[in-house]
């Protein structure tokens, strides 16, 4: 079994990483860098604790954590599809980027992304493997970006100051206002230009032709207004919030 020890990344955050470094081979043949390189080629482990009395990770930490090291080849393909159906897409409407600053196939991923570290929430009550990733990122060197992970599969991207676990939520217990009122969404393309207004449950079916290709919805929970991009698989002309929110999963 693993060993493992704890450790303060900054003053009140504590996290445990293996003692012994694991072999990350793949992982870090993602090695863009906005400024410089990893220190010794190192990936950081941050699992974190949840509460400072705790001193080892739990079982399902533990797990996830071996997940990732047999999982590597899997990964990668998860982002590289992210990255060309998503990623690209959000940023080109966003910014100018050149065309060799693009990553044509899985094996130009380190033109645009920089493995540095990885981070291993404190849910014990989920089957799925939840984990984030963060890199060095080309096309946003100031804020990086994390990519939020479902087993070998982002289910979301953001940058440090935006983290947070939303869509493991929606994942697992979907989402609904407490007074059981429907969601007021608004569906635009990634350029803001509006598709669809309206209020519906998570259920509930929509009639409404929505092609193959990304998109971003702005909705409201409980008085709380969210943003999320996500990727339409085919093309739809019935769907429900909950194939919109979970970028086409469905259980």
């Amino acid at each position: 079994m693993e060993s493992f020890r704890k450790y303060e990344v900054w003053k009140g955050r504590w996290c445990f990483e293996p003692v012994v470094k694991p072999e990350l081979n793949l992982l870090k043949s993602l090695d863009y860098y906005c400024w410089k390189p990893r220190e010794n080629n190192n990936v950081n482990i941050r699992i974190e604790s949840g509460d400072d009395s705790i001193e080892l990770p739990t079982k399902k930490q533990i797990d996830i954590y071996e997940f990732l090291v047999n999982n590597q080849e899997y990964i990668l393909e998860g982002v590289w599809d992210y990255y060309r159906k998503l990623i690209l897409p959000v940023y080109k409407a966003a910014t100018d980027i050149e065309e060799d600053e693009t990553a044509n196939s899985k094996s130009e991923l380190s033109k645009v992304f920089g493995v540095k570290a990885i981070e291993i929430p404190p849910f014990v009550e989920y089957e799925s493997m939840y984990f984030l990733i963060e890199f060095d990122f080309r096309y946003d060197c100031e804020h990086g970006l994390y990519l939020l992970f479902k087993n070998d599969i982002p289910i979301d991207l953001f940058s440090e100051g935006d983290k947070d676990y939303d869509a493991v939520t929606i994942y697992q217990e979907g989402l609904y206002n407490e007074d059981k009122s429907p969601l007021k969404i608004s569906i635009t393309k990634l350029n803001g230009d509006p598709l669809l207004r309206g209020e519906y449950h998570f259920n509930e079916e929509i009639n409404f032709d929505l092609p193959k290709g990304a998109y971003r919805i702005f909705y409201t929970l409980n008085d709380s207004n969210r943003v999320r991009n996500f990727i339409v698989k085919e093309d739809k002309k019935i769907f429900t919030l909950e194939y919109v929110l979970k970028n086409g999963e469905v259980n």
